[in-house]
């Protein structure tokens, strides 16, 4: 199966915003740093960065945070991480000017973004080295139903032509992709037939394409449940865990040191690249100060646990809404 990439991605949001005239009420590489309510005004201050590092203040009177959590990017917490001589890369803010051809590289993490990188990268690379913390389920590919030809599966030209043409055959074909999954309710019920079919029908996948090796089995697999952990459909990464130039450490990392990582075994991992696939702080707490009545900070506030009004509002913090609320994320629209 073929996956749409950034850049393509990246040209439909450009599309967008050209088609619906979104560009004249965006403003690009500016950085809100500070938000405070105006007792007096009953109005919003909001701070605000522009590329050449000078503040203005801008008013509003509905403050609206629609920043979602996949934006605030973190880097492991690894003692000697910066001691690194080497270059570091993360996902998030990937450098595509950086060509790793005969690279060693240390990929961190074994979620959605590394079980894309690795096999992406694999082929180019002299060595991979890639820190596993946990047990995870790589699934099948989502759809895997409607594929009639499993990962090679391709659109037809008739295909292509009816979707393009009948709007509600394409709406329909997308309930039902979506349908597999959202309404695949007893797969997260314990012992449900359905629950007892995943687990065996993933082990016997992930076994399958490692191609029994045992030791990357026996420490990748889970004894848990399917769904008990968000589950990661991965092509390809399996198979590139096994190749001749790949080595899967599972015994965590000690620290960084200037020419790689050691791991809690003290075995010396040398490498010219590391990727710290190390995924969001998903906590969804504003990234910078929102000072609401009083100047109650609303990071310390939500730190007394989730407060919310219709889960859209807190207290204390008037005509300021947010579309996700603390201590809640969703798997949508990744």
């Amino acid at each position: 199966m073929i996956y749409v990439e950034a850049p393509e991605i990246f040209e439909y949001l450009k599309n967008c915003a050209r088609k619906w005239g979104c560009m004249d009420f965006i403003k690009l590489r500016h950085r809100v740093i500070g938000a405070t309510w105006d007792e007096q005004a009953l109005k919003w201050t909001v701070r605000v960065q522009g590329p050449d590092g000078t503040e203005i203040n801008d008013v509003c009177d509905v403050l609206i945070s629609a920043t979602g959590p996949l934006n605030k990017w973190q880097w492991p917490d690894i003692p000697g991480l910066d001691d690194f001589k080497g270059l570091r890369l993360h996902p998030a803010r990937w450098d595509t000017s950086v060509d790793l051809s005969g690279k060693r590289v240390a990929v961190i993490g074994a979620g959605s973004s590394a079980l894309q990188i690795v096999p992406t990268i694999q082929p180019v690379v002299s060595k991979l080295v890639n820190f596993i913390r946990s047990p995870t389920w790589v699934t099948a590919e989502y759809g895997q139903a409607f594929a009639r030809a499993g990962r090679d599966t391709r659109f037809t030209e008739a295909e292509i032509n009816t979707f393009k043409s009948n709007r509600e055959a394409f709406l329909e074909y997308r309930r039902k992709l979506l349908d597999a999954s959202t309404k695949a309710f007893d797969l997260y019920f314990k012992n449900t037939d359905m629950q007892r079919q995943a687990f065996q029908a993933n082990r016997e996948l992930m076994r399958k394409r490692l191609k029994g090796h045992e030791e990357i089995c026996n420490k990748l697999i889970p004894d848990f449940e399917v769904g008990c952990r968000r589950v990661s459909p991965g092509q390809g990464y399996l198979e590139a865990l096994i190749e001749p130039n790949v080595t899967a450490v599972f015994d965590g990392i000690k620290l960084v040191n200037e020419t790689g990582i050691l791991d809690n075994n003290n075995v010396q991992h040398d490498v010219d690249v590391i990727i710290c696939a190390t995924g969001f702080d998903v906590s969804h707490r504003p990234a910078f100060p929102v000072l609401g009545h009083e100047s109650q900070d609303l990071r310390a506030f939500w730190n007394q646990g989730p407060i919310h009004y219709l889960s859209v509002a807190s207290p204390g913090f008037p005509n300021y809404f947010s579309k996700l609320k603390q201590l809640l994320s969703t798997g949508y629209g990744n």
